[in-house]
């Protein structure tokens, strides 16, 4: 392959992607808040993944927090929010255990809210169970907004090969 071939662990701060076809291989964490920002910054952007994870939007900004922060000191706000979103996790967990097929159906109609009726629901609909791999949260909305405006694509498929061009 002639093309560059980049980790994200090594990441050249001065990577010019602006206009360029970038395919990002993998659908963990770090794909998913790096491809709605490499298309934000002007790469037409393909996820290839091997397989779906489960993906929930969260907001990246506690709204919780900013009513808090009226009354009271900062630290109680910490406590206050970190207990609640391990006691959420935490039940999520537990209703996955519990009713996987209940959170698995949820899970797919938020992600289907989402992202509208134009994308293949099969690229977030993976074979096991929530909670049995990895669930990964989408700030904001953000690969769900890019993926809807046509600035990211979903390839669920194996790599068979790499060529000189792609």
């Amino acid at each position: 392959f002639k093309g560059q071939i980049i980790h994200p662990q090594h990441w050249p701060e001065s990577l010019n992607y602006a206009g360029k076809k970038v395919v990002v291989i993998g659908s963990g964490a770090t794909a998913i808040t790096l491809v709605p920002s490499m298309a934000a910054n002007g790469a037409q952007v393909t996820m290839l993944q091997r397989s779906p994870t489960y993906v929930m939007t969260v907001p990246s900004m506690d709204p919780l927090w900013s009513k808090l922060a009226r009354i009271l000191p900062l630290q109680a706000i910490y406590t206050a929010t970190r207990i609640r979103n391990i006691g959420l996790q935490r039940a999520l967990f537990a209703a996955s255990r519990e009713r996987p097929k209940v959170v698995k159906r949820m899970l797919r109609v938020l992600t289907r809210h989402q992202l509208g009726d134009k994308v293949d629901i099969k690229h977030f609909s993976p074979r096991y169970n929530p909670w049995d791999e990895r669930m990964c949260v989408v700030p904001d909305s953000d690969l769900f907004r890019a993926i809807r405006k046509g600035k990211v694509s979903m390839v669920t498929d194996q790599i068979d090969t790499f060529t000189e061009t792609g």
